[in-house]
């Protein structure tokens, strides 16, 4: 509510400027000069000043939205691996695309609002350059405790902001920011 305060302001003096414009043009009321600069004032400075209080609260809305979006579609893509994994003897996937010819999952699912990757034609353009926006690891290369096994991440190169959401082994989805110790642990040597 704050932040529509400098909008409303600038909007109130365009509206009461032009309209003391009018009322003053027949040169029988005075103040024309203060509806001029209440016009002047809304146009040049509170205009610019509320979209520079808004279009930093839009970026975040959008970067938290994004972030919402891509842990859906990791945890939609931990489902599928499970479901592989139970009718496959416990076998992970080798690749996601072994994934999706066994899940049929849309292939929007693979591809973060962050980035600026498309959506792939078919499932063997998957993992070819542009489709698709997570980092699969390949479980069996990955040793460790289970609870902390990285199954999938956000590509960190492709504009994911302030941190990337990670798959766990055990079905976690967590976002880690790029400030957190985790972060340079798990995606600087990778």
């Amino acid at each position: 509510l704050v932040l529509c305060i400098p909008f409303i302001s600038s909007l109130l003096a365009i509206v009461f400027g032009i309209f003391g414009i009018i009322n003053t043009s027949n040169g029988q009321r005075r103040g024309r000069g203060f509806a001029i600069a209440g016009l002047i004032i809304g146009c040049v400075i509170g205009l610019p000043v509320s979209f520079g209080v808004f279009l930093p609260a839009l970026n975040r809305a959008r970067m938290t939205a994004n972030r919402v979006v891509s842990a859906a579609n990791e945890n939609r893509i931990g489902v599928a691996i499970g479901q592989y994994r139970s009718t496959h003897g416990g076998e992970y996937p080798r690749t996601l695309t072994a994934l999706e010819n066994f899940s049929n999952l849309p292939l929007t699912t693979f591809v973060s609002p962050s980035s600026n990757d498309t959506p792939a034609a078919s499932t063997d353009q998957l993992e070819t350059g542009g489709h698709c926006s997570y980092i699969y690891i390949d479980p069996t290369n990955n040793f460790g405790n289970f609870n902390e096994r990285i199954l999938l991440y956000e590509n960190p190169n492709d504009g994911s902001g302030d941190g990337v959401n990670v798959l766990f082994a055990d079905g976690r989805v967590v976002f880690e920011p790029r400030n957190d110790p985790h972060y340079a642990m798990y995606f600087q040597s990778r």
